[in-house]
């Protein structure tokens, strides 16, 4: 799941190829790096996108270059790894996404934030999980701000999605209890404040 980056989709105006239609755009924390994934369509006039990343949301620096894959019909998924986030120094990162067509023309996706300091605090347990999961994230002023959680099978389906308040989601159980999932890796994914925090992987087995 991800949020559009708010662009137009490609069609052609006057002789012109207008950009790409941005479908999702995420950035997640695993482990000690950030993975950055997004998925486009109708890219016949894409050549290569970079991923930047910024330290104040502002001042953004090329990080790596991802080129185009196939004749640029139809529906593209790519992703980029940001290794060794800790050498940044920083406890927020922000991420876009810069799309350079074969006309060297530009676009830009939404910017995407990964806050270090919250994500490395989440704790998810029990796992491997039968029955149910806590989820304990470190809000220190918890409030009515909401908290999404969705739980997705290993095929990209969200099997189950939770809205729950900062207050609850200080020490949350998420009981699967009534859903026949069949035994496989599945994955968390939590956003808060319409940003993908963090994302874990879980290995459900209900038998």
């Amino acid at each position: 799941m991800g949020y559009s980056g708010g662009l137009a989709s490609t069609a052609t105006l006057g002789g012109i190829l207008l950009p790409v239609k941005w479908l999702s755009f995420d950035v997640v924390k695993q482990q000690n790096d950030g993975l950055v994934s997004w998925s486009v369509e109708n890219e016949e006039n894409n050549n290569f996108y970079e991923v930047q990343r910024s330290l104040n949301g502002v001042d953004f620096v090329t990080i790596g270059t991802v080129n185009k894959s196939g004749t640029g019909a139809g529906v593209h998924q790519y992703t980029y790894t940001d290794l060794n986030l800790a050498r940044n120094n920083s406890s927020v990162l922000y991420y876009r996404l810069k799309q350079v067509g074969m006309d060297s023309r530009i676009s830009y996706s939404d910017i995407r934030t990964l806050r270090m300091d919250m994500s490395a605090d989440i704790n998810v347990y029990p796992n491997p999980v039968k029955k149910g999961f806590y989820v304990s994230m470190p809000f220190t002023n918890p409030d009515n701000r909401l908290v999404k959680l969705d739980l997705i099978s290993n095929a990209g389906q969200i099997v189950q999605s939770r809205q729950v308040t900062t207050s609850q989601a200080r020490n949350y159980y998420f009981d699967i209890s009534q859903l026949k999932l069949a035994a496989g890796q599945y994955q968390l994914r939590i956003f808060f404040e319409g940003q993908v925090l963090d994302s874990r992987k879980l290995l459900i087995n209900q038998e």
